[in-house]
């Protein structure tokens, strides 16, 4: 049994906050939930292990009442980037709640605290540098900072401000969190990106970048921070990509094609045109982006997680593995309209091998026929040493090209390989019943 019997996490409705709830209910604490409403999944299994206290976090005698008797606390509470999201919205759903959560808390300086913060309190700089918890904030581009970034730098000097007086705290930084949803029925927040994108609802980016982490690994340090007994701050982040990067990623899993990406200057005057226009005309146009978050965008939120690896051990998925189970998640609650079998055969280490004979197939003359059958042919390649060693010659002298969604070949002498492949293919369709159906 563990030392913190009765947990209760604010903003235990949120995208993370959900995850930190099921990870606290496997390693048997005594949950409970502060949030506005209950979610969906409260009526199924799973809500029986679990607390329920519904209200306002801005109401401070809720705030009490949900902390009376607690051993430990998480607050994951917050306000995340929406499109169209009025700006005040930041501060009164990030600072607002927090100074009201902390001035509760007078009343309770014996009990453990982990509180949620972000990258956006710590980095923020035009150029991808990769930012520790002691590192200073010269460098960040504070001129470029989001109304976000700037609720959550006040947000974590209140927390800071309040664990000079009370050293049983501690402060996690996470970075860009993708992932699955805990539920069918999650808030998708930051994964969805992936879900714009998936939906070919992205139409441009800038060039920035974020350390993309898995919330499954967040969630696991916040339990973490429950029970290693460790104060201070942490950083929780995950792999250091540029938006070109994750970009290139997501095309080469799902073969879609990359959005547009324009220089900062281009899309924040097209940003401040629209915002103009949207206000000339509130019932003819409305616009998503405001022009202070497009003009972050630009910015790069690196940071590196090494005491976190070291003190709460710390886990960090490959980003593969984070984006594909982020596609699964959506593509089976029907959120994307194209046929994707062949996402349920991919793992992080075969998604090129996937994504090339997907690619070969989609050319081919009997693509209809290939197309669905690229798992099992896949299992075929994989299972025959000489088609194997075949495939990962292919893919060691090639390169993907995102703009183009395809794999071009560094070395002409190679496509002699293609060409078997291809022998391949019409064996394949020749031997079936839908070729033999068509014949006799």
């Amino acid at each position: 049994m563990n030392g913190y019997p009765k947990v209760i996490v604010f903003g235990a409705g949120g995208f993370l906050g959900e995850h930190i709830i099921q990870q606290l209910v496997n390693n048997n604490f005594n949950v409970y939930a502060a949030l506005r409403t209950k979610p969906k999944y409260s009526t199924d299994s799973f809500s029986h292990k679990i607390t329920y206290y519904e209200g306002d976090l801005e109401d401070y005698q809720y705030i009490q009442k949900c902390l009376e008797g607690m051993d430990a606390i998480i607050f994951a509470a917050g306000c995340n980037w929406k499109p169209g999201l009025a700006i005040s919205e930041y501060f009164r759903g990030n600072v607002k709640i927090t100074k009201k959560f902390f001035t509760a808390l007078d009343n309770h300086q014996d009990v453990r605290v982990v509180y949620t913060s972000s990258m956006s309190a710590i980095a923020g700089s035009k150029t991808p540098l990769i930012f520790s918890e002691i590192s200073d904030r010269s460098h960040v581009s504070k001129s470029y900072l989001s109304p976000y970034d700037w609720a959550k730098i006040e947000c974590e000097q209140i927390v800071l401000d309040y664990a000079r007086k009370n050293h049983n705290i501690v402060i996690l930084n996470p970075g860009f969190m993708l992932g699955p949803g805990a539920f069918s029925c999650s808030k998708i927040t930051t994964s969805g990106l992936v879900l714009r994108f998936c939906q070919k609802n992205f139409p441009f980016y800038v060039n920035g970048g974020h350390s993309f982490c898995d919330v499954r690994d967040v969630a696991k340090a916040h339990v973490a921070a429950l029970t290693r007994r460790h104060s201070g701050h942490y950083i929780v982040a995950g792999h250091n990509l540029s938006m070109a990067e994750i970009y290139r990623l997501m095309v080469m899993i799902t073969s879609f094609s990359s959005p547009r990406q324009l220089p900062v200057s281009i899309a924040y005057s097209l940003s401040l045109l629209l915002d103009k226009l949207s206000w000339l005309f509130p019932n003819i146009l409305k616009t998503s982006y405001h022009p202070d978050f497009v003009k972050s965008s630009c910015l790069y939120y690196y940071g590196e997680s090494q005491k976190s690896i070291s003190d709460l051990g710390y886990n960090i998925t490959p980003i593969a593995t984070t984006l594909l189970d982020t596609i699964k998640y959506f593509d089976r609650q029907g959120l994307i309209s194209e046929d994707m079998l062949f996402l349920e055969a991919m793992n992080n280490s075969n998604i090129e091998a996937i994504a090339y004979l997907r690619e070969m197939a989609m050319c081919h003359a009997f693509s209809d026929f290939l197309l669905p059958r690229v798992p099992e042919i896949y299992k075929i390649c994989e299972s025959n040493c000489y088609l194997n060693n075949l495939l990962l010659d292919l893919l060691s002298n090639s390169s993907f090209n995102s703009k183009k969604v395809k794999f071009q070949l560094n070395q002409a002498n190679f496509k002699k390989y293609q060409k078997t492949l291809n022998k391949l293919f019409e064996y394949i369709y020749f031997a079936s019943d839908d070729f033999l159906t068509e014949v006799l």
